[in-house]
């Protein structure tokens, strides 16, 4: 489960990035999530495609990608309610 406040919060988000661009858009157009596992796959996805704009600066990038939170108050306005 994503923790809204713990992630806001954070310096860096280290996440594994969905290089699939369908399914990528597959999962960016889920109107529910009801599974834990989905909401892991879709928010991994909302991170691949997020950018200054939210408040994310990419570090690294791998296997896994590393995010810096440049901006706690974008990244939490870009998360909406």
């Amino acid at each position: 489960m994503v923790r809204r406040v713990v992630l806001v919060r954070a310096d860096f988000l280290l996440f594994d990035p969905i290089r699939d661009a369908n399914r990528l858009r597959a999962l960016l157009a889920e109107p529910v999530v009801n599974e834990p596992s989905t909401e892991l796959d879709v928010f991994s996805a909302w991170l691949t495609q997020a950018s200054g704009e939210e408040g994310l600066q990419a570090v690294s990038e791998g296997d896994l990608r590393l995010l810096r939170v440049i901006d706690h108050a974008k990244l939490d306005e870009a998360l909406g309610v």
